[in-house]
């Protein structure tokens, strides 16, 4: 059975739609999902793919254009419908051109419908043939990639990110390359093997820092296909941004060989506690040593306060946590060893520059368009 959603700002359309006689056996569709906007459809199709989604065009917040774009853009559905009336043919036609399937005119006719869905049954099934033998030539190819892709490059680079040296990128632009001359430039080759690369490192990156995933937005390069590049020169520049990210982020917070080993010390018993109370009295009794000469130190060798870098951390380890629209601020404030719940927020603002609550607006905004 193909799955279908259903997407309507108007109730009584999804509930006429779903009450059809078609679905099931009659045409091997089967409604599993509706919603009642853009927004809340993308939502759903996140959690859940299904084969067929037929939405209104206008709705609040994201119409149906918008919902096409996303949805081909994140590969969430095979095949997009739009519900459309007489008047809004303009718009219809527009979706069209985005790469729905086709339209139907309200209200709805079941005997059309019914043939729509025949006819899209036979689309998605096309559509997904092609996928499965394209999976087993990429599957094929990338055996063949196996003698082009060298394990030493990568732990050049991981080398220098384990000494955080800003380097990293030099080196690895220079791999690239190297990787570019041995594949003749051939695009999809350069894809595969920089899609290994990307993969293995921040495998890697995670077991060096295992603080890494609680300070940085990981999925964000780790859902990266290089093979959705268009060239080799974009291919490079992606990879290169990633390299550059990485090693900004960790420097961020660790400072490597360009400071003395105490330092780098203490930075690891803050970041070891991030999500847990810690001070410059509970650092320096970890590391046995006279808080006001640890402040010192720190202060002389990297021109900031150890109670700058603690706060930074944690208010960078809040804004991830803050992508979790469920958890309340005083939940994370503390998880952070804040138990004044105010203080927490003030010190957010201060270093943010907006309150959590706006921070936590602005990020759902963000996810869901």
């Amino acid at each position: 059975m193909f799955e279908v959603m259903i997407v309507d700002d108007m109730e009584i359309m999804r509930r006429d739609l779903k009450r059809l006689k078609i679905w099931g056996e009659r045409t091997g569709f089967i409604v599993v999902e509706e919603a009642k906007d853009g927004q809340e459809a993308l939502k759903k199709l996140k959690k859940r793919k299904v084969d067929l989604v037929i939405t209104d065009i206008k709705m609040p917040l994201m119409d149906g254009v918008d919902l096409l774009k996303n949805i081909i853009n994140k590969e969430l559905s095979s095949c997009v419908v739009f519900l459309s009336e007489y008047s809004e043919f303009e718009y219809a036609r527009q979706g069209l051109v985005y790469g729905a399937f086709d339209y139907i005119i309200k209200p709805i006719d079941e005997d059309k419908i019914e043939k729509l869905l025949l006819k899209a049954s036979k689309y998605i099934s096309e559509k997904k043939l092609k996928k499965e033998k394209l999976k087993k030539l990429e599957v094929q190819f990338e055996e063949k990639i196996e003698t082009f892709y060298v394990a030493k490059d990568l732990e050049k680079i991981i080398k220098l990110f384990k000494d955080v040296d800003l380097n990293v990128v030099e080196v690895a632009s220079s791999i690239v390359e190297t990787t570019g001359v041995a594949v003749n430039y051939d695009p999809m080759k350069v894809a595969y093997i920089l899609n290994r690369m990307t993969s293995t490192l921040i495998e890697v990156l995670q077991e060096i820092y295992p603080w890494l995933t609680k300070l940085v937005n990981i999925s964000e390069y780790v859902n990266i296909d290089f093979t959705k590049c268009p060239d080799f020169s974009n291919s490079k520049t992606t990879f290169l941004e990633i390299i550059r990210d990485l090693i900004t982020h960790i420097k961020k917070f660790d400072f490597g060989h360009e400071v003395n080993s105490m330092i780098r010390n203490i930075c690891k018993v803050v970041l070891e506690h991030i999500d847990a109370e810690v001070s410059v009295k509970i650092i320096a009794d970890q590391l046995f040593l006279n808080h006001s000469y640890l402040s010192t130190v720190y202060k002389e060798k990297t021109g900031t306060s150890l109670v700058e870098y603690i706060t930074m951390v944690k208010m960078e380890r809040a804004k991830i946590l803050f992508e979790n629209n469920s958890i309340k601020n005083y939940e994370i404030a503390d998880k952070l060893g804040y138990k004044d719940v105010e203080y927490f927020s003030k010190l957010f603002k201060k270093y943010t520059g907006t309150t959590p609550s706006n921070f936590k607006c602005s990020r759902i905004v963000k996810k869901d368009i």
